[in-house]
């Protein structure tokens, strides 16, 4: 799971201090010393697209399964198999 400093980091946000892992805008204003032209809602949905990312990521077989499914089964077998994982986790 990330975090709002993972969410920052990512925009691009330095030179800040961050008390806590705040969950609302007055909590973000009241731990976030800083500058940033970023806003809460921006803040938020990037932890949201670096959390299922990650999400995506850990629950797809490995490279080396995908290649072996394909040769076994083909590639419809291949792509029902990913698509569990899209469906599991749909894009924010």
């Amino acid at each position: 799971m990330s975090t709002i400093a993972d969410a920052l980091v990512s925009l691009g946000v330095s030179g800040y201090s961050l008390i806590g892992e705040p969950t609302t805008e007055e909590e973000f204003k009241a731990a976030f010393t800083g500058t940033t032209d970023k806003t809460w809602a921006e803040i938020k949905a990037e932890k949201e697209r670096i959390d299922y990312v990650a999400k995506r990521a850990a629950e797809y077989p490995s490279v080396v399964d995908q290649l072996d499914l394909i040769y076994h089964s083909g590639i419809d077998a291949w792509k029902a198999k990913i698509k569990e994982t899209k469906d599991k986790y749909p894009k924010p």
